[in-house]
Formats: structure tokens, sequence, C-alpha cells
């Protein structure tokens, strides 16, 4: 058995126990201690201890992206919590019947939302003029820390497919797979607008293209009406990952 081939099994291992809590296995303790003493007698340890460095820096990595996800969360709800205030000013003005008991039906005020009524009454849209409309400037803050939220996310997301590159195999564990992937379909929910920002979409669209104005402030009209563009990450922030995997493999390397 090759040494990649023999530290991607000790490794599963390890992810496969940790995930169930000891309670599931990949190879027995007898196994794992046959595979050790073998690759002691090849001299592979060096290079297994290194790819066991990839795996602790990988848990480290996984922890380090649930955090930035987490952040993302709480900018979002704050976003959303915002847009649902401007929501309950919007309906309580015009005395809609669909507010109830302090929630918003959304999706009746997204039926309605072409009426130059909402228009005129909804706080996302500060003020206009014959040149421009003023978006909400709390609204541009809000949006644009929800932006640099994902942009920090995706750049540990990018160094763990980094590192698992230079492993040969997945450095994350199934369950953490798992929950990367949970993530991203919320990000991804973000990025395609989904339902407030899908309300606030239309409140920005109806002035910018039925009376064909720009945002006072081009970098968030680019990133509104561009968010997916506005999350991926450049070339030189890529550059800048890799060099950050790399000088966290020389720590880790140096340690062992």
């Amino acid at each position: 058995m090759s040494t990649q081939e023999t530290a991607r099994l000790i490794i599963q291992n390890c992810q496969i126990q940790s995930d169930s809590e000891d309670k599931e296995c990949l190879i027995t303790l007898a196994e794992e201690k046959e595979l050790i003493s073998r690759a002691q007698k090849n001299n592979q340890i060096h290079a297994i201890n290194r790819m066991g460095g990839m795996y602790n820096l990988g848990i480290d990595y996984v922890e380090s992206m649930n955090i930035r996800f987490l952040l993302f969360k709480l900018e979002h709800k704050e976003l959303a919590g915002y847009l649902s205030a401007c929501l309950m000013s919007l309906v309580w003005q015009l005395k809609l019947e669909e507010f109830n008991k302090g929630k918003i039906k959304t999706e009746v005020v997204l039926e309605k939302i072409r009426d130059d009524d909402y228009i005129k009454h909804f706080s996302i849209i500060n003020s206009s003029n014959e040149k421009f409309f003023i978006v909400n400037p709390i609204i541009q803050n809000l949006f644009s820390k929800c932006i640099k939220a994902i942009k920090n996310y995706e750049k540990k997301v990018y160094q763990i497919d980094l590192l698992s590159q230079k492993a040969g195999f997945c450095i994350i564990s199934p369950i953490n797979k798992e929950a990367l992937e949970l993530q991203q379909r919320e990000i991804e929910s973000f990025v395609e607008h989904n339902e407030l920002i899908e309300l606030m979409d239309k409140m920005i669209r109806n002035e910018v293209f039925d009376l064909h104005k720009k945002t006072d402030d081009e970098s968030f009209q680019h990133a509104f009406f561009h968010t997916r563009k506005a999350v991926e990450l450049t070339e030189e922030e890529r550059e800048e990952s890799q060099k950050v995997v790399e000088k966290d493999l020389f720590k880790a390397h140096t340690h062992n």
C-alpha cells in the first residue's frame, strides 16, 4: 500500500470515528496498528505525519469556515430585520389588510410592487430626482457587510479546496462536507436574492429601469445588481489564499 493510500485510510478512519462519536470505524484498532507498524518498516511515517498535519489543518480551516458562515448569518439577519422593519412601516402606512399581528405577507406585497404608491412610501429609497435615486444608506451598509462576509467565507472554502488538492483527497469529513453544502445553499439563496432581498430588488429595479436612474453609489449598484460577481474571489484574492495555505502548511510540517 502506498504512503498516500495508508495516510488516507488512517485519516478517513479518524473522520468517521469523529463524525460518529466513536460508534463507527473504517478499520479496527488492530488494523490501524498494523498499518502504522508497516509504515514504520517502510519509512513512511514522516510522510504520513505530514498528511496528518494537513488533516489537523483542515479541522482548523473547517472551524474557521463555520465561524465565517455564522458571521454572514448575523449580517444577513440584521439586513433582513431592517428590511422587515421597512416593510412593516410601509404596510402600516398604507393600512394593508395583510398586516396581521406584526407579520407581513411579503408575497402579497411582491404582487403589488409595481404600484407607484408603494415606491413612493417605501423607505428603501430615501429620495430621488431626475438623475438618480438614493438607497437608504443603512441598507447599503448592511448589504455591503453581507457581501464582505460571504467573500471571507468563500476564501476559507477555497483554502479547504486547495488543501484537499494537495492531500490528494477530501480533507474534511463527510458530516462537515454536508454542512458545507447546506451553508452554500443558504448563501446561494442570498446571492439569488431571496424573498426580502427580492422585494428590495424589485423596488430598486423599478427606479433604475422604469425611471432610467442610477443610484448615487455605483459600487453598491454593481454589487446589488451583480451579486454573484461581487462575491466571486478575484485572482489576487485566490493568490493570497494560496499563500495562506502554503504558510500554514509550512508551520504544520515544521511542527512535525
